[in-house]
């Protein structure tokens, strides 16, 4: 991708990702990965267990809590709904690769159309790597839930 074009991009989704844009350098936006779903799509789920963190930017996702035992999620928790300048995954990113896990949620794609970058668990080792400081920064925002 050339520098031309990042500038480009990073000037047109500034507005919508003004977490990202705080916490992460220029160099840090050529490691986010463009990613359209439908509607309907399963971005995340048991089966998947996607490592990944998703920047909206446009579109909403739902969080669908699934069944424990024998009563139903949603009277346990209520789902939830993000919308653009939001994300999501932070939790799967955070936890170590050893940890062992299942995922109690299905995220869904909610709208006609959804459209996010996202920071996969490989890029985000590789940043802490180089960047330690924005690693740092990223994870005293993420950690704040």
């Amino acid at each position: 991708m050339s520098r031309g074009l990042l500038k480009s991009l990073h000037r047109i989704y500034e507005p919508h990702l003004s977490f990202t844009c705080t916490a992460l350098s220029f160099h840090t936006l050529t490691r986010l990965k463009p990613a359209n779903y439908s509607a309907g799509q399963i971005i995340n789920s048991t089966r998947i267990r996607a490592r990944e963190l998703q920047f909206i930017v446009k579109g909403f996702v739902s969080v669908l809590y699934t069944h424990t035992g024998q009563r139903p999620a949603n009277e346990l928790h209520p789902n939830e709904i993000y919308g653009p300048q939001t994300y999501f995954g932070d939790a799967m990113l955070l936890l170590p690769d050893a940890v062992q896990l299942r995922l109690k949620v299905r995220v869904v794609c909610s709208s006609r159309s959804c459209h996010c970058f996202v920071l996969c668990k490989h890029d985000y080792e590789a940043l802490r790597e180089v960047y330690l400081p924005i690693v740092q920064a990223m994870e005293k925002q993420l950690d704040r839930l």
